[in-house]
């Protein structure tokens, strides 16, 4: 029988939004082990605080150890809800292979830049671990300490579809407008276009085609599966122009979390800590199972 820990409390992730809406394309399985490691970063307290010196052009030593993630195949399905058995095993080393040569790029205002944000993978036979350890070029992108959202592991671990998981990414790193631009409170709007899309999937000229196409597998099919898994918040779209060319995204928010207090009220922020994990597990009772809910 396959192994699948029954993990109540969700993790979350730290990505930077320049990450999130960056042009590149891994397969499911690659993206979930890039994104447990940044998890597993994370995890470290002081990564962080070397983003933003780096940021702001302070002088930083750096070991190599703070841009390598170690962690089990197990531990990472424990945490995301996913089955782990040989199989599983098996997949997530033959996508381990793959990670450093996948390229990623930035393209923003200041410049262009196109680089592989993992630039070394290797499988521990000894103890069973994987090591990633991520390009230094990108580290203040992977961890920008003012501009990034927060993922949830259960619900990103459970989209089987790559497209999904990069959309869910990118509807995050816009949540921070709710409330503002005219947005109202727990709502955020997304205005994008077709081919900005079709940039940060990474896909080429002649893959998927025709508009309509696209709309169907990179839109319609990925804001279902968001919705199904999410229970945090929901997505809808709606798409203009005649071919289509323009895309709003339409994100409400399910739960109302409390505001953490700063790091130094440490039993108040515990106690907030604890009402979130709360309410997002009942949201997730919730959605999972609606029908018995409601009765």
């Amino acid at each position: 029988m396959p192994e699948k820990k029954k993990n109540e409390v969700s993790e979350n992730v730290i990505q930077g939004n320049s990450i999130s809406r960056a042009f590149y394309k891994m397969d499911v399985n690659e993206q979930r082990l890039a994104t447990f490691s940044m998890y597993k970063l994370e995890k470290v307290e002081h990564i962080l605080g070397i983003a933003t010196n780096m940021a702001t052009g302070k002088q930083t030593t750096l070991k190599v150890d703070d841009y390598i993630a170690r962690f089990s195949v197990q531990e990472m399905c424990d945490v995301m809800g996913l089955e782990y058995n040989d199989d599983t095993k098996h997949n997530f080393q033959k996508s381990l292979d793959k990670l450093p040569s996948r390229t990623m790029t930035i393209d923003d205002e200041k410049c262009r830049e196109t680089l592989p944000f993992i630039i070394r993978s290797k499988w521990n036979k000894q103890n069973q671990e994987v090591e990633i350890t991520f390009n230094p070029y990108f580290f203040t992108a992977i961890f920008d300490a003012l501009h990034y959202s927060k993922g949830n592991l259960q619900i990103f671990g459970a989209l089987k579809k790559h497209a999904s998981q990069r959309l869910y990414f990118y509807l995050l790193s816009y949540r921070n407008m709710q409330s503002k631009y005219s947005n109202p409170d727990g709502i955020w709007e997304i205005k994008t276009t077709i081919k900005e899309l079709r940039k940060m999937f990474n896909l080429k000229d002649d893959e998927i085609a025709r508009n309509n196409d696209f709309v169907r597998r990179y839109i319609k099919e990925t804001c279902a599966e968001i919705n199904k898994h999410n229970f945090e918040f929901s997505v809808d779209y709606k798409t203009s122009g005649k071919p289509t060319t323009d895309v709003v995204f339409t994100c409400c928010e399910k739960l109302n979390l409390k505001q953490l207090p700063p790091n130094d009220c440490t039993s108040m922020r515990q106690d907030a800590i604890e009402i979130n994990n709360e309410k997002k597990l009942i949201q997730k009772y919730k959605q999972k199972y609606a029908d018995e809910w409601q009765e």
